[in-house]
């Protein structure tokens, strides 16, 4: 191939594609801003700013992974999927944080890539995958949470191209056990990362059921999925039982619901502090005498001990038991966590990224949504309402996701993917309930915006069509 050949070739690639190339270029200077405001390779930003809750247990364990070259040492708190991730950076560079966020940041420029190609797929139309993936670009979520050193990205990467596949499975009136498989492999790789997931199977199977097939097919296929699933993730299933004599996948849940989820309902329930309904909580679970300031201290060193398969077990008891005798008021404030699922900005992160006013947080849990949204327009204005502009910006997206998800159920189109979606973006806040953040939406942020761009490009179709329609318009136009 001569020079000449080639400069064509890339000319004509250039031609086709600059609006996507631009915008992919849009997601990377983004996204190196926000790495370029972390500074994760100064020493005193990983300190401080970084290693920090989950992150500490992902950086140690990952230190322990490279030094032992084993995992036979570890715990049943969590799947090791994401410390996976990370080892193969710490092996060639060293414990660099910033190189695993920089990794992070590259899979969030290549999930807004699959976010044209998921819109492309559904809607058949270049503009409508356009804007969708310019929508995706300039989202502050991702960037956000692409610079922490937590499971999102690595997870939402899987994930999404998962999703792709099932979809494109669904589009065919015979389903290919090839992307079938392809895709609940992803899936349960993603769910190795993020065992939260290790439900979501359950949606792709009842989507499978649903499709128009013979009754014999549909069968075979959701086994296919259920086996394929399980496949990937029986091994470590079976490593907790013959090391900690339960066949699950993590201790996390129970460990979950008394340490963050009860402790809300207590604080809500009794008018105590969240820190101090949580103490309680750590006492009760301890299973032997103790006191609230041992608790404490146990808590901010934050040992393997604390999520043993012995005492997840008895915090999970202790907080059904209290759970169970507030029914109403668990799930007002389940009802309230999925709110700020959806609404939640990642306020806390975008302000200690970029060093505003840190916001003491509401410690009783007691604030209504309307309370919070007045202390969130009071609290911002030291910040130039940034916060608030963000969260305008979001629901401006969510109105148009409506507009767009009604235009293709009246029109009866791609309404497989709708309910995909739907139970989807119900699926982590109808588990987590209060403990809700919005960090958790982050898996669907691809999701959402493709039906955003939708809503968007007809809108506008509309507003056009009216416009140039009305005779007014249509006289002076004549002259």
């Amino acid at each position: 191939m001569n020079m000449s050949h080639l400069f064509n070739t890339i000319r004509e690639f250039w031609l086709k594609n600059k609006a996507l190339i631009l915008i992919i270029i849009l997601s990377l200077l983004i996204r190196t801003a926000f790495f370029c405001q972390r500074q994760s390779w100064k020493q005193e930003v990983v300190e401080h700013k970084i290693i920090h809750g989950d992150a500490i247990q992902y950086h140690e364990r990952s230190l322990r992974i490279l030094e032992t070259g084993s995992l036979s040492w570890f715990p049943s708190v969590r799947t090791p999927g994401y410390n996976l991730f990370i080892v193969p950076f710490y092996y060639l560079f060293g414990a660099r944080i910033w190189v695993v966020l920089l990794a992070q940041n590259l899979l969030d420029v290549g999930i807004t890539i699959m976010t044209f190609f998921l819109a492309r797929m559904l809607f058949k139309s270049k503009l409508v995958s356009l804007v969708a993936a310019f929508l995706y670009a300039v989202n502050w979520l991702t960037p956000l949470y692409a610079n922490t050193l937590l499971s999102e990205i690595p997870y939402t990467f899987i994930f999404t191209l998962s999703m792709i596949i099932f979809v494109y499975a669904l589009q065919q009136d015979k389903p290919s056990y090839t992307n079938i498989i392809l895709s609940s492999f992803l899936l349960g790789v993603a769910t190795f990362i993020r065992p939260l997931f290790q439900y979501f199977i359950a949606i792709f199977m009842f989507l499978l059921l649903l499709q128009k097939q013979q009754l014999s097919r549909k069968l075979v296929s959701v086994a296919v999925v259920f086996l394929v699933f399980a496949a990937v993730l029986m091994p470590w299933q079976l490593y907790n039982l013959t090391r900690f004599g339960k066949y699950s996948l993590t201790t996390t849940f129970n460990g979950t619901l008394c340490y963050w989820i009860a402790p809300r309902l207590k604080a809500n329930v009794e008018n105590i502090s969240y820190e101090q309904a949580r103490l309680e909580f750590l006492v009760a679970s301890a299973g032997k005498e103790t006191t609230i300031a041992e608790q404490k201290e146990i808590w901010e060193q934050a040992p393997i001990e604390l999520w043993s398969q012995e005492r997840t077990e008895l915090a999970g008891k202790i907080a059904k038991e209290y759970i169970s005798k507030h029914p109403k008021k668990f799930i007002a404030l389940h009802l309230r966590g999925m709110i700020v699922y959806f609404m939640g900005v990642g306020e806390g992160g975008m302000r200690e990224l970029f060093g505003l006013r840190k916001i003491q947080a509401d410690s009783k849990s007691s604030l209504s949504i309307l309370g919070r949204l007045r202390k969130l327009f009071r609290d911002s204005r030291d910040e130039y309402f940034l916060i608030p502009i963000l969260l305008l910006i979001l629901m401006i997206e969510y109105v148009f996701m409506i507009i767009g998800a009604v235009i293709m159920w009246v029109r009866k189109l791609q309404r497989p993917y709708l309910v995909l979606f739907i139970l989807s973006a119900l699926y982590s806040p109808s588990i987590i309930g209060s403990n809700c953040v919005a960090r958790y939406r982050v898996p669907i942020v691809a999701l959402y915006l493709v039906l955003t761009a939708f809503g968007i490009v007809e809108s506008l179709g509309f507003l056009k069509k009216k416009l140039f329609s009305s005779p007014v318009i249509a006289h002076e136009s004549g002259k």
